[in-house]
């Protein structure tokens, strides 16, 4: 979280829109019971999907995803530029 607050404050310093999150728990929010010998357990947070979720636009806008990773960046070459 502490990254995620540097970035947005750094991109509001400089004059950019930016918006993101930190998304694991996008699809991860539900619970799974366990059982033993027939008794309910108590719900356990099921293990985060690896899957990747990416915005393509919002409102008509491209959006891009600029990653740490050079090679990872996605989106209109042109707005990731």
């Amino acid at each position: 979280m502490d990254r995620c607050i540097d970035l947005a404050q750094y991109a509001e310093e400089i004059g950019i829109g930016a918006g993101f999150g930190v998304g694991t728990n996008l699809t991860n929010d539900f619970k799974k019971l366990s059982s033993i010998r027939g008794k309910r357990e108590e719900a356990d947070t099921s293990k985060a999907l690896n899957i990747v979720i990416k915005m393509y636009s919002m409102n008509g806008q491209p959006t891009v995803k600029i990653s740490d990773e050079l090679t990872k960046n996605t989106g209109d070459a042109e707005e990731v530029k």
